[in-house]
C-alpha cells in the first residue's frame, strides 16, 4: 500500500508540476503581453486563450486518458489492441473534426473571438 502510494503522490507531483511550470511561463510573460499589446487585444488574448482551455477539454473527450486506462490492460499483440487504437483514433478524428467545422461555421459580426485573431496577432489583415 504504501509503495501504490508513494507511486500516486510521484505522479501526480509529475502532472502537477507541469501545470505549474505553465501557468508560471503564463505569469512571466504578462509584460510583455502587456507592453505589446493594447487592453482590447488583451482582452481578446484573455478570450481566446479562456476558449482554448474550453476546447481543449471538449474536443478530444479526454479520449487519451481513456486509451492510457485501456491500453495498460491490453497486450498489444491482441485484436482487441488493434480496435483500441482505431477506436482512439476515429473519435479523435472526429470530434476534433466536427469542432473545427463548428468553429468555422460561425458566422462573421459575431464578435466571437476567433474571427478578428488575423488584426491583434498582426499575422494577416483581418476585414
Amino acid at each position: 500500500m504504501n509503495g501504490h502510494l508513494r507511486g500516486l503522490l510521484g505522479t501526480a507531483a509529475i502532472y502537477s508540476g507541469a501545470n505549474v511550470l505553465g501557468r508560471a511561463v503564463a505569469f512571466l510573460l504578462l509584460p510583455l503581453y502587456a507592453r505589446a499589446l493594447s487592453p482590447a487585444e488583451l482582452g481578446m488574448l484573455e478570450l481566446v486563450v479562456s476558449l482554448g482551455a474550453i476546447l481543449n477539454l471538449l474536443l478530444p473527450l479526454e479520449i487519451s486518458v481513456a486509451y492510457g486506462r485501456f491500453a495498460a490492460d491490453t497486450p498489444r499483440s491482441s485484436d482487441a489492441y488493434g480496435r483500441l487504437l482505431a477506436t482512439t483514433w476515429t473519435s479523435l478524428l472526429i470530434t476534433s473534426t466536427a469542432g473545427m467545422i463548428g468553429l468555422a461555421l460561425i458566422p462573421r459580426g459575431t464578435g466571437f473571438p476567433l474571427r478578428p485573431i488575423g488584426s491583434w496577432t498582426r499575422w494577416a489583415p483581418c476585414p
